[in-house]
């Protein structure tokens, strides 16, 4: 309390700095180009949003026809999937090691450029940020329980500012 009324004190004494003749308002400055719109090239939430279209298959593998059946409840998560003769005889639960058993997935590939820019994603110009496919915080790469992931990294240019550029291994 004794902090405010010291500086009302002041500001009655000495008035607001800049503000001569009482004047309080203040133009809005313009920032230029300090902070390009990146709206464009920001992920942002939109990152997490699926793809159109994109769904996990019902899991059945070489294309037999008989897929699993989900057998879990909003009471009961221990039952993933019904056993299914034909390859699964003892179905998926909480107990499966899935280390070594898994449903036969598709195989996805993702191409991923990575580039140096320019983000702003809390307000704070970055300079040196590190884009994928020219956004940030990257495309969403989308897969289901059993898929095969094929990253591939074609082309990095200059690695943490060494000068070097290297093919597939970035680090």
């Amino acid at each position: 309390m004794e902090l405010l009324k010291f500086l009302l004190h002041m500001i009655r004494s000495f008035g607001l700095l800049g503000h001569e003749g009482g004047n309080l308002h203040q133009e809005i400055l313009d920032g230029g180009n300090l902070l390009p719109d990146l709206a464009s090239s920001v992920g942002g939430a939109n990152a997490l949003i699926p793809s159109t279209g994109f769904k996990c298959p019902n899991y059945s593998p070489g294309g037999i026809k008989e897929s699993l059946i989900s057998c879990n409840t909003p009471d009961n998560r221990s039952c993933w999937f019904k056993p299914n003769k034909r390859w699964a005889p003892n179905g998926f639960d909480i107990n499966t090691d899935f280390e070594f058993h898994w449903p036969d997935g598709t195989h996805r590939e993702y191409w991923l450029e990575i580039t140096d820019g320019v983000v702003s994603p809390d307000g704070y110009l970055k300079t040196k940020a590190k884009l994928v496919n020219g956004t940030y915080p990257g495309p969403l790469i989308e897969a289901c329980w059993g898929d095969r992931l094929s990253e591939f990294f074609p082309y990095f240019e200059d690695v943490k500012g060494s000068g070097k550029n290297c093919d597939t291994k970035c680090y």
